[in-house]
């Protein structure tokens, strides 16, 4: 995977884009900008239809609210296992959860 271009390349490549609108010459800014044309057609259909990008990865499935809950079960009871915070999670929200998620949220 490709690293993430820096905020203030992207806004230059923006800025490129919405200059040459409404027909910009994509590969010319992608070779100027030293990035995959595919990237600024990415930036392009962003911009031109005002819509965020979609999130990447998998929905988080323990919510702020679970991680709240979580913070506070442990401050009362700091000595819970992981398998004990699911149980938790599954009794007060309905949601089953793997200890790994557990472990990732803690």
């Amino acid at each position: 995977m490709a690293p993430h271009l820096p905020a203030r390349r992207v806004h230059d490549i923006e800025l490129a884009l919405l200059q040459d609108a409404p027909k910009p010459n994509k590969n010319a800014i992608a070779s100027e900008f030293n990035t995959t044309y595919e990237t600024v057609r990415q930036i392009w259909n962003r911009i031109s239809t005002g819509k965020p990008p979609k999130p990447l990865g998998q929905r988080r499935v323990i919510t702020r609210e679970m991680d709240e809950a979580i913070l506070l079960l442990l401050e009362l009871e700091p000595s819970y296992y992981q398998d004990e915070i699911a149980e938790f999670l599954k009794e007060v929200f309905q949601v089953n959860v793997d200890r790994s998620t557990i472990s990732r949220a803690i």
